[in-house]
């Protein structure tokens, strides 16, 4: 292995675990001090903090690195919508974004759009 890439992978694997750590700490604090005095509920350790992230990503549905959606979401390019927006016409595309820019659910094809 390289050693810049391996200093490279260390310095992000440290940088994530900071991160984590750094949220677990701002999450204990803020539960502490706000959520314990409003709601009367119980103050929390460091590791009940580490363990709401968790299920809060989890719960979210951002499981991984990047994501639902992997790192860009829907648009990059290993994204799902990457390769049908190729294929779309120029008026396809127009009547697409046309809809998500009135709110209009894609996903639905009884509603028409105006």
């Amino acid at each position: 292995m390289n050693t810049n890439k391996g200093k490279w992978i260390a310095r992000a694997l440290f940088f994530r675990l900071a991160m984590v750590a750094i949220m677990s700490t701002a999450v204990m604090l803020l539960w502490n001090a706000v959520v314990v005095d409003l709601f009367g509920l119980q103050v929390i350790s460091y590791f009940q903090s580490l363990g709401l992230l968790v299920l809060a990503r989890i719960l979210s549905g951002r499981i991984g690195p990047g994501g639902r959606y992997g790192q860009g979401g829907m648009m990059h390019k290993k994204g799902f919508m990457h390769e049908h927006w190729k294929k779309m016409k120029e008026e396809e595309k127009a009547h697409w974004m046309q809809r998500i820019n009135k709110g209009v659910n894609i996903s639905d094809p009884d509603v028409k759009s105006e």
